[in-house]
């Protein structure tokens, strides 16, 4: 009998067990009335763009030049030269030469927020012209010395010549300079040791251009206009090459990458119709070429520091990669690129399109 009543107890316990489950799970787990709080999900916001300052651009502003990132912008205004951010609020500054001079040149470096400016004043011998160095993002100015001799890298000249370009090269601080002295020019080099040496004196040259990585000198030498010619030489002047590319007898030097790549264009009616480029090391044979689409200006082709080339329209506000055909619009009159972009002024304000 003791038997029995257990297992009728145990019988009744797992029914009572599985009955109270069935009621929790039809009541709770599958009820239609349970409540669900739902969450809409959406993705981070992304983080603005930070506006920009609106740079007003003087009228009589010249040489107008960005820096290589756009953060800032120099222009002569007279004799002065000024510089002013273009992303912060801030008051124009004012590059102030040393005493009884003027900056006559000036040129952004191509990898940082840093100007090289060269400064004539008179002597009793004559004239003279120093270089300095501004750092726009510490507000710092250096002579540029050769320590080793404990002296100014001054070159010595004639009053009517004038400082008209500078090429730099910033992983070595090799600089060129250009000395027009009227109808023929002299160049001189700021060697590694911030000594300076003479490459020559007189000779007609065009275009000048650094390479980046051995800081060698290439340029147009013309003194046949009509046969000009693509000529390399380093800073100890131990070298005297012509570029010679079959074919070409109207070379134009347009440009040089961050990898030394050279581009020369081939002249036909006063128009490039035609870019080789190539390694100063390898034969010209071996060199790539890309004809434009249309015979453009020397002045409108743009060569990037990665190496695309850009032809640029004026009249119709668009600048267009060759290789790949892509165009970009922008507003008013077209200044320069920069670092994926370019910069143009319009209504008298800095405007700056991302290219595409």
């Amino acid at each position: 009998m003791k038997l029995f009543r257990r297992i009728v107890i145990l019988i009744v316990a797992s029914l009572l067990v599985q009955t109270g489950g069935l009621l929790y799970i039809d009541r709770f787990y599958l009820s239609n009335e349970t409540k669900i709080k739902s969450v809409k999900v959406t993705d981070a916001p992304k983080p603005s763009k930070v506006a920009e300052f609106q740079v007003s651009i003087p009228d009589d502003a010249k040489n107008i030049e960005v820096s290589y990132d756009s953060k800032y912008i120099a222009f002569n205004e007279g004799d002065d030269l000024k510089v002013l951010s273009t992303v912060k609020n801030t008051s124009i500054i004012t590059v102030n030469p040393e005493k009884n001079a003027k900056i006559s040149y000036y040129k952004w470096f191509k990898d940082r927020d840093t100007i090289l400016t060269g400064e004539k004043s008179s002597t009793e011998d004559g004239g003279k012209i120093r270089f300095y160095t501004y750092d726009v993002s510490k507000n710092k100015k250096v002579v540029i010395r050769d320590n080793l001799n404990n002296k100014d890298t001054d070159i010595n000249i004639n009053t009517k010549f004038d400082l008209s370009d500078l090429e730099m090269s910033s992983l070595t601080n090799v600089f060129y300079i250009k000395i027009n002295r009227g109808g023929t020019s002299g160049i001189y080099v700021i060697d590694i040791m911030s000594q300076l040496q003479t490459i020559f004196k007189n000779k007609a040259i065009g275009e000048m251009l650094i390479t980046r990585l051995d800081d060698k000198l290439v340029y147009e030498s013309i003194l046949n206009s009509k046969e000009p010619k693509i000529m390399v030489t380093n800073s100890l002047n131990t070298i005297d090459k012509t570029i010679e590319i079959s074919g070409v007898s109207i070379p134009s030097l347009l440009g040089i990458d961050t990898n030394d790549n050279i581009y020369i264009g081939q002249v036909e009616n006063n128009k490039v119709s035609k870019i080789f480029y190539g390694q100063m090391s390898d034969d010209t044979s071996k060199w790539k070429s890309i004809s434009l689409p249309i015979p453009s200006s020397k002045e409108d082709i743009n060569i990037t520091s990665n190496g695309k080339i850009y032809v640029n329209d004026n009249l119709s506000g668009v600048i267009t990669e060759v290789s790949s055909g892509i165009k970009t619009a922008y507003k008013g009159q077209f200044l320069q690129l920069y670092n994926g972009g370019i910069a143009s002024k319009s209504d008298g304000k800095l405007v700056k399109t991302i290219l595409k």
